[in-house]
């Protein structure tokens, strides 16, 4: 299989919706953990959190540091996630965003975890 091609887009796709959905999930706790510990004075808000590459391959262990207010702007959008430079998969997500170690991709219509409960 040729990187970012996926031999049958419908069945992965639901496969990496699903690992994107919890992903997105740990991310959001760990963004919550932060709020907590800089509300109470216990970190600052330039400080980075490590965070969960979430481009859904079951393979990847990677992670990225962005601050609280870098993850909640990435996360704007209920269909934008982070991942890893690299790691998004064309033919169901655009990146729409780029940094220094890490992308914020924007999942296509069709292939949204809600288009494919169905």
């Amino acid at each position: 299989m040729i990187p970012g091609r996926l031999a049958e887009v419908p069945e992965a796709a639901q496969r990496i919706a699903g690992n994107e959905v919890v992903l997105r999930a740990v991310n959001e706790r760990i963004a919550e953990k932060t709020f907590d510990l800089e509300s109470r004075g216990l970190t600052s808000s330039d400080e980075t959190s490590e965070y969960l590459c979430a481009c859904g391959r079951p393979d990847c262990t990677e992670s990225m540091n962005l601050t609280l207010a870098e993850f909640r702007k990435a996360h704007e959008r209920v269909d934008q996630s982070i991942v890893v430079p690299g790691h998004h998969l064309p033919a169901i997500e655009d990146v729409v965003d780029e940094h220094d170690g890490y992308a914020v991709v924007r999942t296509k219509p069709g292939h949204r975890p809600a288009d494919l409960d169905g």
